[in-house]
């Protein structure tokens, strides 16, 4: 789908294990063709659902932060699938009408790979409703297995107090490097009224602390809510 950008990953030598590895789509959709979008991401979840893939999640932007930023994840088998892209095989000659119109939506669309942090992540039951509250967190250059080891005080923590939900990914091509999303499932707005989950389950003195050392790691930090398009998405 659209173009697909690979940047050289800082480490050519890592080896990343297909089972941790998604493909998403970035898509920044003109305000004024959201419905049209959507009709498209329609017959792409179809062609993913035609070419048995396991799953797909389309995340729309939810009210708090950038309003016109769309997110699709799906498993990435391996980078061969680049070689035949999913969404074009499936198609058939119908691709190329998709992907004109698909360009008349968007003011920009990127597609990234991004591993899996499965020992800094908490998935443990149902996610009822599908809104998070998603940070975007840019590493400094060197600082990703410290960042990491200190963010894992943060999921045992969450973990502690009954957070069933912590997603945590990594992107390894196809933007900056160090890039770490990170979606926390809320079952509704209203607790955003109970303030910073983390300030709850560290305690206000240990997680300013915490806070405060993290940062050393980070150059941005960007929060934006977002909520899973059930029409869009699917899981086997």
């Amino acid at each position: 789908m659209y173009s697909i950008r690979l940047m050289a990953l800082a480490a050519m030598g890592v080896c990343l294990a297909p089972a941790q590895l998604m493909r998403v789509m970035v898509a920044e959709v003109k305000p004024d063709h959201v419905l049209e979008f959507r009709d498209l991401q329609k017959k792409a979840t179809a062609a993913y659902q035609k070419a048995g893939t396991s799953y797909r999640a389309v995340y729309a932007p939810a009210g708090l932060g950038e309003q016109n930023v769309w997110y699709g994840f799906t498993p990435l088998a391996g980078f061969a699938e680049f070689d035949a892209p999913t969404v074009e095989k499936a198609m058939g000659e119908a691709y190329k009408d998709f992907l004109a119109q698909a360009r008349n939506c968007v003011t920009n669309v990127h597609y990234e790979v991004v591993e899996r942090r499965p020992e800094l992540t908490i998935d443990e039951g149902p996610r009822p409703g599908g809104l998070y509250s998603m940070a975007q967190l840019q590493v400094r250059p060197g600082h990703e297995t410290a960042f990491e080891e200190k963010y894992k005080a943060a999921t045992a923590a969450l973990k502690k107090i009954g957070v069933k939900t912590l997603l945590v990914s990594r992107v390894r091509y196809g933007n900056e490097i160090g890039l770490y999303r990170i979606g926390l499932a809320l079952p509704n707005y209203a607790e955003l009224d109970k303030g910073q989950t983390l300030t709850r389950a560290m305690g206000a003195e240990a997680y300013a602390k915490w806070r405060a050392s993290v940062a050393e790691h980070l150059t941005s930090v960007k929060y934006q809510i977002v909520k899973l398009d059930d029409e869009l998405s699917y899981k086997k």
